[in-house]
């Protein structure tokens, strides 16, 4: 009976713990969000490689190094971006999860749409039948608090539902197959929306094309470094393939990840520079 109780006080505490660090880094994005924008950011992030540390958004915004570093763990925080650690174990580095639209008309303006033309907006501006923060900040220029409230009326309409992918929940449309009644001509947003992809059966699909050993090869001859793109190019395979290969390969500690601060591109660095020699 002891032990519940204790277990469950250190629940209680780290769950307290957990609330008082988001309310401070809300805080934190409440006082500044004014200086840069939530799409601003997306979109900073998609130009360098989807990869963006504290440093160098403090370095191309009116944010200040803690504000930068605020909202980046803010965003994380809410599971917009994922967080990882460089080589150092110090230096944190943030995901962008997705690729987003890059088009110039956009924002677009929400006013006056109802739930079906917002799904239908988005629709014309995604690249599947997912529905995400990201997206709704922006094709319509959003903060995510209020993006969190569209998706909250878009599911209680019916329009979306949730789905478990892995361990997160994400938002796809209800029924993406009435979206459109087949026709003879041609449709343009049949090209531009596809189903999503089962990622795990990608990951294995790469695991058996792509022999670790070719990839770690590679980097002895790079000098123990390689990119996505390089990996893309010399192995001739999808700059998606290459991503989920090398993530892999940090995961499973044959990679020390790094980012290139003048290029703002993130590097997979040998782990065992022994093979170096």
């Amino acid at each position: 009976m002891g032990g519940f109780f204790a277990l469950s006080g250190i629940i209680g505490i780290t769950c307290l713990i957990t609330f008082v660090i988001m309310a401070y880094y809300k805080s934190q994005y409440q006082q500044s969000k004014h200086k840069f924008s939530d799409a601003d950011v997306f979109r900073l992030m998609a130009r360098a490689n989807h990869f963006l540390t504290a440093e160098q958004l403090a370095a191309v915004s009116d944010l200040n190094k803690k504000e930068a570093a605020n909202r980046l763990a803010y965003l994380s925080t809410q599971g917009i971006i994922r967080r990882f650690q460089d080589g150092s174990g110090v230096r944190l580095v943030y995901q962008l999860k997705e690729d987003l639209p890059e088009e110039a008309d956009l924002p677009i303006s929400i006013d006056g749409l109802t739930d079906a033309q917002i799904v239908d907006a988005v629709m014309e501006y995604s690249k599947d039948y997912q529905i995400t923060i990201a997206e709704l900040v922006i094709v319509f220029g959003l903060e995510i608090t209020a993006a969190k409230q569209i998706l909250k009326r878009l599911r209680k309409s019916g329009l979306i539902k949730r789905l478990w992918k892995g361990f997160s929940l994400i938002h796809v449309v209800k029924d993406p197959l009435t979206k459109a009644i087949p026709k003879l001509e041609v449709s343009k947003i049949a090209f531009k929306t596809k189903l999503p992809k089962n990622h795990k059966l990608l990951e294995e699909q790469v695991k058996l094309k792509i022999p670790d050993a070719d990839v770690l090869s590679l980097a002895i001859e790079h000098k123990g470094r390689l990119t996505t793109t390089l990996l893309c190019l010399k192995l001739k395979i999808s700059i998606e393939e290459a991503q989920i290969k090398l993530d892999a390969l940090y995961e499973q500690g044959a990679f020390i990840m790094d980012v290139n601060q003048k290029d703002a591109l993130v590097e997979y660095h040998l782990r065992d520079k022994n093979l170096l020699a």
